[in-house]
C-alpha cells in the first residue's frame, strides 16, 4: 500500500470536480445537517449507510473538508491495472476469511495503516453494511468497520481516539437525474467506550460497537425492513405525507422536515402493522395497485391530489412552454449525448438498479461532458473565429442543458394536467375510478393510523 494519506493536488482537482457535477448538475438539490459533528482534528471513521453503489461514497467525499481514505474488500484489487487506480482513489483492502486464511494475517499492515492515517488526523469511510441493497432499510452490519477501529486502537495502545461519525444518505429517487439527496450526520461514538469489553471477549466488543453503531445511525436514515409492504409504505409517503404533516402539526417546507416527518411516519407504521398486520398489508396492496394505475395512465398522485385545473392556468402554461421550446431545443441538440446516451446505456445495459446512477453520472460527467464540452466549443472556435462567440457558447451550454431537462419535466406535468382536466371533463370512468380509490385510500389510512 502506498501513502495513501499524504495530501494529493491531483485528486483535490478530481474531488472539485466530482463536488460540482455531483451536488450542482446530476442532483437538483443536496441538503446537509449535522456537518459541525465532523471535527477535523479527530481521527474519525466515517460509517454511511449502503444504498445506492458508487454514488454514497461520491456524496460522503463531496461533503468533507479533507481526502478521506475508503477502505473497501480486498478482492477487488486483485488486478494489478485497477489497484492502482484504486490507491490513487484513496482505497485501500480490508482482507475476510474468504480471502484466505492466511490473507487475514495482511490485515495487520491494515491496521497499522489506519492508525498512521488516523493519527495525522485524516479520516477513513467505511460501509459498515458491506455492499449496497435495493431497499431503504439498515442491513445486518458486517464486522469489518469494527476490526479496523479496533485494530487501529490496539496498534497504539488505545491512546489514538478514534471517532465513528454515522452518516445517513436518503436519496428522492436511485436512478433519475435531477434527484434530491439529503446527508444526516448523527453523534461520534468513541470507540475506547468499548475497548475493555473487546479486550475481554473480540466478538462482543464487535457486537457491542456494531449495535451502538446501528443506534447511532438508525435515525438519519429511511428504514422500512417490511418486504411485504415495502413498496406501499413508500407510496405512503408521496401520496399520504402531506395530509399526515397537516394532521400531526409537522413542517414541510424542507427536505429536512419532510424526512423527519416520514420517519414518524414509518414509526406510526411499525406499531400498527404489528398490532393489525392483514389490515396493514390490505391497503398497502391497495395503495399499490392505485400507483400502478396511475403509472400506466402517465399521472402522478399529486394531479389528482390537486383535484381540478383551470383551463386558463393550463393555456397560460401551453403558451409559455411554446414560447420557451428555442431554448429548449438549443439545449437538448448541445446536451444531448451526454445526457441520453448514460440514460438509454444504464437502462439497457444495467442490470443492478442502484448501479445505474454510478455509471450514468461516471458516463456524463467524468467521462463524456469535458470530452463534449471541448470538442463542441471547438468546432465553434474554428466555424466563428471569434472570441466572445464561442465564450458565449461554452458559457451557455451547461445552463440551458439544465433548462432543457427541467423543460422535460415541466412538459410532462403540464401534459398530464391537460391530460386529467380533459379526462375529468368528459367524465371518464377511469379517471372518477381513480379519484375514487384516492379518496377511499385517504380515509383507510386516517382510520388506520389515527
Amino acid at each position: 500500500m502506498k501513502a495513501v494519506e499524504k495530501y494529493s493536488y491531483g485528486y483535490e482537482i478530481a474531488r472539485s470536480w466530482v463536488r460540482w457535477t455531483l451536488r450542482g448538475l446530476f442532483y437538483r438539490k443536496v441538503v446537509i445537517r449535522g456537518l459541525e459533528k465532523i471535527d477535523p482534528k479527530k481521527p474519525i471513521i466515517i460509517a454511511g449507510n449502503h444504498q445506492n453503489a458508487l454514488i454514497d461514497a461520491l456524496n460522503i467525499l463531496s461533503i468533507l473538508k479533507a481526502q478521506p481514505i475508503f477502505l473497501a474488500r480486498a478482492d477487488i484489487f486483485k488486478k494489478k491495472t485497477m489497484a492502482i487506480i484504486l490507491n490513487w482513489m484513496k482505497i485501500i483492502p480490508v482482507y475476510r476469511i474468504r480471502d484466505g486464511f492466511d490473507s487475514l494475517q495482511k490485515n495487520d499492515e491494515v491496521f497499522e495503516k489506519c492508525a498512521k492515517i488516523l493519527s495525522k488526523g485524516r479520516s477513513l469511510a467505511i460501509f459498515p453494511e458491506g455492499n449496497h441493497g435495493d431497499y431503504r432499510t439498515l442491513r445486518m452490519l458486517k464486522k469489518g468497520l469494527a476490526r479496523v477501529a479496533f485494530g487501529a486502537e490496539k496498534v497504539r495502545n488505545y491512546e489514538l481516539g478514534v471517532q465513528i461519525v454515522p452518516i445517513g444518505l436518503d436519496y428522492s429517487h436511485f436512478e433519475k437525474f435531477r434527484a434530491r439527496v439529503s446527508i444526516s450526520i448523527g453523534d461520534p461514538i468513541i470507540v475506547n467506550d468499548f475497548s475493555d469489553l473487546y479486550k475481554e471477549d473480540v466478538q462482543k466488543g464487535y457486537r457491542a460497537l456494531n449495535d451502538e453503531i446501528r443506534k447511532r445511525l438508525f435515525p438519519h436514515m429511511i428504514d422500512v425492513p417490511w418486504q411485504a409492504i415495502y413498496e406501499g409504505v413508500m407510496g405512503m409517503r408521496s401520496v399520504y405525507g402531506k395530509i399526515y404533516r397537516e394532521k400531526n402539526n409537522l413542517p414541510g417546507k424542507t427536505i429536512f422536515n419532510r424526512f423527519d416527518a416520514d420517519k414518524k411516519l414509518i414509526d406510526d407504521i411499525r406499531e400498527v402493522y404489528e398490532e393489525k398486520p392483514e389490515q396493514t398489508e390490505e391497503i398497502s396492496n391497495k395503495l399499490v395497485r392505485y400507483l400502478k394505475s396511475l403509472d400506466r395512465m402517465n399521472l402522478r398522485n399529486h394531479i389528482l391530489e390537486a383535484g381540478s385545473f383551470s383551463l386558463f392556468r393550463l393555456l397560460g402554461e401551453s403558451m409559455w412552454l411554446v414560447l420557451m421550446s428555442p431554448l429548449f431545443l438549443y439545449g437538448l441538440v448541445n446536451n444531448f449525448v451526454v445526457f441520453t446516451v448514460p440514460h438509454v446505456l444504464t437502462r439497457t445495459k444495467i442490470k443492478d438498479k442502484q448501479f445505474r446512477s454510478s455509471v450514468a453520472y461516471v458516463l456524463a460527467f467524468v467521462i463524456l461532458l469535458p470530452l463534449f464540452l471541448a470538442i463542441q466549443t471547438l468546432i465553434i472556435a474554428v466555424v466563428f473565429k471569434t472570441w466572445w462567440i464561442t465564450l458565449a457558447y461554452l458559457i451557455s451550454i451547461i445552463p440551458l442543458g439544465l433548462f432543457a431537462i427541467h423543460y422535460s419535466f415541466w412538459f410532462k406535468k403540464t401534459r398530464a394536467r391537460l391530460k386529467f382536466w380533459y379526462m375529468s371533463l368528459r367524465k371518464n370512468p377511469k379517471i372518477i375510478s381513480l379519484v375514487k380509490t384516492r379518496k377511499e385510500l385517504i380515509s383507510d389510512l386516517d382510520s388506520l393510523i389515527s
